[in-house]
């Protein structure tokens, strides 16, 4: 990826008039955004292509926790989403448990998520990390139409 520029000692809002008056820098912010948006692209049709009844882009397990909308995943999705962790991706539940920084011993995290009879949800951050692994969270662009609503005023 490209490389952003320096940090300086403050972090300031870039505004319109600073970005057009450095042409090189609006060069450099243009052909990160290019790059991001082809990236970004990619990454939705792979949610798409993904996507099943129980689990899809739409699903309110996949919007953010403070999110009204969301609902934890289900032990369903919990499953489809390590069984392709382990399919596609040839990972074991040990190499999850490791990813997700829980003990791989007997893979007893792992399986108490994925229990009928399981008391809790999986942890939010531990869910979101999970897709991360599959290539399934969009987190700063998948929202709830209550929440699209308040910030595309």
């Amino acid at each position: 990826m490209l490389a952003f520029y320096r940090m300086t000692e403050e972090i300031s809002a870039i505004s319109l008039n600073s970005v057009l008056g450095d042409i090189d820098r609006h060069e450099v912010i243009l052909e990160i955004m290019e790059e991001l948006t082809k990236l970004a692209a990619a990454h939705i049709k792979h949610m798409y292509i993904f996507g099943c009844d129980e689990l899809n882009a739409d699903s309110p397990c996949l919007l953010l926790a403070d999110d009204p909308d969301y609902i934890p995943p289900t032990k369903h999705q919990v499953q489809l989403v390590v069984d392709f962790l382990m399919n596609e991706k040839k990972l074991t539940k040990a190499d999850i448990a490791l990813k997700l920084n829980v003990s791989p011993k007997n893979n007893r995290t792992i399986n108490y998520w994925l229990a009928e009879n399981r008391k809790e949800n999986i942890p939010y951050g531990a869910w979101r990390l999970l897709l991360s692994m599959a290539g399934l969270s969009i987190d700063l662009m998948h929202f709830s139409d209550a929440v699209k609503s308040k910030i595309l005023k």
